[in-house]
């Protein structure tokens, strides 16, 4: 069940801007660094960081918790 929730929000995600579910999936499932996720994308660090960013707080907040800071 938990697996099928983190593939809703994955998935809603990827329809407000793919490169959000990009930047997660490479950044937590594959554990790479911003500089590698850059890389993989083909887009600027600071990209990876607003895409980061956004995707995070908006994870948190779908999952009612606090925005991290």
């Amino acid at each position: 069940e938990a697996l099928a929730q983190v593939e809703n929000l994955l998935e809603r995600l990827r329809k407000i801007d793919p490169r959000m579910r990009a930047v997660v999936e490479l950044r937590v499932f594959e554990g790479k660094t911003a500089d590698e996720a850059a890389e993989a994308m083909g887009c600027s660090v600071r990209s990876v960081h607003t895409y980061w960013r956004f995707a995070t707080h908006w994870l948190s907040k779908e999952l009612g918790g606090e925005p991290p800071s």
